[in-house]
């Protein structure tokens, strides 16, 4: 698929800073239809370029340099909501005929700045 120009402004917006936002707030921001900021969304995190966090509803451009996105976690600014992305050592195994297929790590406090 073709990079567009409002693939590569969602895509700009997001690694510009290490914030993670909620599609409206991409779509508001940007001037950009939902339903657009939904699907660049979906797309950028089915190239491994962007990680959704579950637990705001929110976007966040990868910054990890190894694009696996399984082995990432997140510490999150409770008081700025700045996100920091890092690298996580595999610790999926195969136990009890269960085979681990993507964890994501979360860790809530206050980043240098704000503590």
């Amino acid at each position: 698929m073709r990079n567009t120009k409002t693939r590569e402004e969602i895509l700009s917006f997001l690694t510009k800073n290490h914030q993670a936002y909620t599609p409206y707030e991409i779509a508001r921001t940007l001037k950009i239809n939902p339903v657009t900021v939904y699907r660049v969304l979906e797309f950028f995190k089915s190239e491994k370029r962007i990680h959704h966090i579950s637990s705001l509803g929110k976007w966040s451009a990868c910054h990890c340099e190894e694009k696996t996105q399984n082995d990432h976690g997140f510490m999150i600014c409770r008081k700025c909501e700045s996100v920091e992305e890092f690298s996580l050592p595999h610790v999926c195994i195969h136990h009890n005929n269960f085979q681990c297929e993507e964890h994501i790590t979360e860790v809530f406090g206050l980043c240098k700045k704000c503590y």
